[in-house]
């Protein structure tokens, strides 16, 4: 029942809410069907491990380089769009599969060793499930919720290997961390550190040195084919570095960075300042977990074992690698916070249920008879006014509608786009693929937001709706045609026509 319910939250109506398909979906969605059907990305890497997102048909490169992504989302997009025909929703459901069903099951299972009862693990699972921003993130072509399974598959083997003493579990949990760096750049950091975490559980325990080594080389062997890829490919780590270096809008220092990720504003009301990953009228979390956050502080505090160890080192490391960016509040680059949200909260839920003081047990049940009550409003707002607000932030062209106008066009020779147009090259072959148009990605070209092309005679072009450059185009034999608004009404793009 449970799985049936999260896959009607996380899968209803994947292909028009979000109300428009980011930039980084589209990468994700014309690499992965790249891959499913040559072997090949758009710059003719066969099986890269690291995806390169240049596209030869597309505009010029960045001022870094090339941009890299982490594989795992690529490489599971790609089985399923091998089976099922390019689309929004195909793209976008391998990460609502993740964040919807398969890490709130993998939560369930951890929370039923650790706690050692149904109804906390429960709890436990559906605190994750219903997070907002997991429910936001889940229903994009992004990978931020990637890495959530490795954690949990993670805490499952350690878990069983302090339990049991098996030394192949211990080698599974190396194997999963190592496996779980390709799932999100910021994991690189983080999978190595559950590792360092794993040791010291084991040490303390009283394990000997060998599973120890064991569970390292596990996780050596995935993680060395990053080392022979990238000696292969040196440029690459030159360029990501470059890409991460670069600074827009003020920044701040690691500690006012670091602790914003704690601000109980951001976790239970606002949930982070980005449009594309919160509504900005729901937290991080329920509002109605708080109370289960409180008591599980209490009884990991009563605990004080290896479990409360590794719970209390997981929330406390999981916004380093975003605090060192110096963006305030991003919380989408924390997620590794959520799980162990997730087993304070069953942990607390266990404490308070067993409570015998009836007062402590019916803040338990108005907690958890809020949750639905908070998240029915969460939902239908992510459905309704949301798409409105946030569809600037998704796409500032309204893409989907300009592509609709160039693709049913029959008289243009070619096609122009301004560079600054939000990613418009890769929406633009998105699109083409998906409407059996690619060859028009040939007779494309990409100019300067202040260049007037000459171009052959009824050719299109797509620029912002800016009067000055509007101007400068009107005068340079260009007219307008249309002036696309996207759902919130907005003028979003002009489409100019080349006069004879």
């Amino acid at each position: 029942m449970l799985i049936a319910v999260l896959a009607a939250i996380y899968f209803y109506d994947l292909g028009n809410t979000p109300v428009y398909f980011g930039g980084d979906e589209a990468h994700f969605g014309v690499a992965a069907h790249s891959i499913a059907n040559t072997g090949r990305n758009l710059r003719g890497d066969f099986l890269p491990l690291f995806v390169n997102l240049s596209d030869p048909l597309g505009r010029k490169p960045h001022e870094w380089g090339d941009t890299y992504y982490q594989p795992v989302l690529f490489y599971l997009t790609a089985l399923v769009v091998k089976v099922l025909p390019l689309s929004i929703t195909s793209v976008r459901l391998t990460a609502a599969f993740i964040g919807g069903i398969l890490t709130p099951l993998l939560m369930y299972l951890v929370a039923l060793r650790v706690i050692g009862r149904r109804g906390p693990a429960l709890a436990a699972a559906l605190l994750l499930a219903l997070a907002p921003t997991q429910v936001v993130l889940s229903r994009q072509a992004l990978d931020y919720i990637c890495p959530l399974p490795f954690v949990c598959g993670w805490l499952w083997c350690l878990h069983e290997h302090v339990r049991t003493g098996q030394r192949k579990f211990a080698i599974a949990a190396g194997a999963i961390l190592g496996v779980g760096c390709y799932s999100y750049i910021a994991s690189w950091a983080m999978m190595p550190g559950y590792l360092l975490l794993s040791w010291i559980v084991m040490w303390r325990q009283g394990r000997c040195v060998r599973p120890i080594a064991e569970s390292g080389l596990a996780f050596a062997v995935p993680v060395s084919l990053a080392l022979l890829w990238i000696a292969l490919h040196p440029d690459m780590l030159a360029q990501t570095m470059a890409r991460y270096d670069r600074q827009e809008g003020q920044t701040f220092g690691l500690l006012p960075t670091y602790l914003s990720f704690f601000d109980p504003t951001l976790l239970f009301i606002r949930g982070g300042p980005s449009m594309t990953t919160s509504t900005a009228r729901s937290g991080f979390v329920l509002l109605s977990a708080a109370p289960l956050l409180a008591a599980g502080a209490l009884a990991l505090w009563r605990r004080r074992d290896w479990v409360a160890f590794v719970i209390v080192a997981g929330i406390v490391s999981a916004p380093i690698p975003a605090a060192l960016k110096g963006e305030p509040s991003l919380i989408q680059r924390a997620m590794y916070l959520l799980p162990f949200l997730a087993l304070t909260g069953g942990l607390g839920f266990a404490l308070l249920w067993q409570s015998r003081s009836w007062a402590v047990r019916l803040v338990t049940v108005a907690a958890l008879a809020l949750a639905p009550v908070q998240f029915a409003y969460f939902y239908f707002d992510y459905f309704t006014h949301y798409k409105l607000r946030s569809a600037f932030y998704y796409d500032n062209v309204a893409f989907v509608d300009v592509a609709a106008y160039l693709i049913a066009d029959r008289r243009a020779p070619a096609f122009y786009f301004a560079d600054d147009v939000d990613d418009a090259s890769v929406k633009w072959r998105f699109y083409s693929t998906v409407n059996g148009k690619a060859e028009l990605l040939a007779r494309t070209q990409y100019i300067a937001p202040d260049a007037v092309p000459a171009g052959p005679a009824d050719s299109l072009l797509v620029t912002y709706e800016q009067s000055p450059r509007l101007e400068r185009l009107t005068a340079g034999g260009w007219r307008i045609e249309k002036i696309v608004h996207d759902v919130d009404n907005r003028p979003a793009a002009a489409i100019l026509r080349k006069q004879r």
